[in-house]
């Protein structure tokens, strides 16, 4: 809200909002916060506000669960303070799984948008030798800030869930689950690459989603021409 509201430069343009992701269970500041962006636009401004996501965070985030929960009354308040200016991102990204995929079935079966539409990170190293079952020795190292419980680590054809782990890179795996959707587990040695599926954040073409939620619901606004496309630029 602070950076929003410090960018006067660009308060006469559609705005689109999408914030209270980081702090969701604190409903009366993420509304609070959104208010104060849209009272910082310019008169007759014109602007979206939109549904927050929840992530692949098993016993916290999963349809029914308690972040869930607080997700689902939050976006529920949003709508009701901004009637015409809401949009729901979050049930058309789950809507979008891919069935044939044994993660974005579970992902699909848990509410949560779809593995494979969220960033995938390179470039990790395994730092110890592992063994085809359990956590011992299931370090990684070089994706400092992407490893984190709801990740699904991906080394060779076997896939990792982490629930918990210490460090704060490199890290070791304390706990999760081991030959993960549909993959089976397999030994691994110090050195070999990883990828790891964020847990949050989308990918390009789960941007483009979101975007062309955001054409489409700007086009019925009548604040699109016929024909051109707003564009986003994703930091």
């Amino acid at each position: 809200a602070s950076r929003m509201t410090a960018g006067t430069a660009y308060f006469g343009q559609i705005a689109v909002i999408w914030a209270g992701r980081n702090n969701y269970s604190s409903q009366a500041t993420v509304l609070a916060d959104v208010a104060a962006m849209v009272a910082a636009l310019s008169p007759n401004t014109q602007y979206l506000v939109l549904s927050v996501i929840n992530a692949d965070a098993n016993g916290q985030e999963y349809s029914g669960q308690t972040g869930y929960n607080q997700i689902a009354a939050l976006n529920a308040a949003l709508a009701a303070a901004y009637p015409g200016h809401y949009l729901d991102v979050r049930v058309p990204l789950v809507a979008a799984y891919n069935p044939g995929n044994a993660q974005d079935v579970i992902d699909q079966a848990a509410d949560i948008p779809p593995s494979t539409l969220r960033a995938v990170y390179t470039g990790c190293t395994l730092t110890g030798n592992v063994t085809s079952s359990g956590f011992s020795g299931f370090g990684i190292t070089g994706c400092s800030g992407f490893v984190l419980a709801g990740s699904t680590i991906v080394v060779g054809s076997e896939k990792v869930y982490i629930a918990s782990l210490t460090g704060s890179g490199p890290f070791t795996i304390t706990g999760g689950t081991r030959g993960y959707a549909g993959t089976s587990g397999a030994s691994h040695n110090s050195g070999d690459s990883a990828t790891v599926i964020d847990s949050t954040h989308l990918n390009a073409t789960g941007y483009r989603l979101v975007a062309g939620l955001v054409n489409s619901k700007l086009g019925a606004m009548g604040l699109l021409p016929s024909g051109n496309a707003l564009m986003f630029s994703i930091p």
